[in-house]
């Protein structure tokens, strides 16, 4: 699973910066997506997509936080597409976010050694829900536009505020979402 997520993010940053960044990608993830024989399931370590978002993001001049979090949106889009059925079945973002189980189960079972992220939702009220995020390969910037972009899918208006997890371990965060009141 880290080849295909490196690989749509890759996919990705091409699209968007093109020949800025083609060369310089093939050094910095090699035998991987950019080689001629590209394994998805390949073990790359689990810095690896942290690292090429950070290069990116000095290479372009971007803030690395926030090119994550589009990552994470694009990222979103890719797994609409890999499983439509899982967004079809829920009616809001807080359901889609609470059964994110259900696709790293179909995940696992399609590729063998996947170790997905997690997201622990908890209701606190109508208006808020709290999400606990852990994951040893994507950042949270990454998962935050996640988030929103499932937002975005759903047409719902949240604000999300992000609790670093203290002490940090690999990429764990919290997140608490508002549904934003006009």
């Amino acid at each position: 699973m880290k080849g295909f997520i490196l690989a749509v993010v890759v996919e990705y940053l091409e699209s968007e910066y093109g020949g800025e960044v083609t060369q310089d990608l093939k050094g910095i993830v090699p035998d991987g997506p950019l080689s001629d024989v590209y394994l998805s399931t390949y073990d790359y370590p689990e810095n690896s997509l942290d690292n090429l978002i950070s290069y990116v993001a000095n290479l372009v001049g971007i803030e690395k936080g926030k090119l994550a979090k589009i990552i994470g949106v694009y990222l979103f889009s890719e797994l609409m597409v890999l499983n439509p059925q899982w967004i079809g079945q829920c009616n809001n973002a807080f359901e889609l976010l609470g059964t994110y189980e259900t696709i790293n189960d179909i995940l696992k079972s399609d590729i063998p050694g996947y170790v997905p992220p997690s997201f622990e939702c908890i209701e606190i009220g109508y208006d808020v829900f709290e999400v606990g995020y852990r994951s040893t390969f994507v950042p949270p910037d990454v998962a935050e536009g996640v988030i929103h972009a499932i937002f975005i899918y759903y047409d719902e208006h949240f604000i999300v505020d992000r609790i670093p997890s203290e002490p940090q371990v690999d990429f764990n965060g919290k997140f608490i979402l508002r549904r934003r009141s006009y």
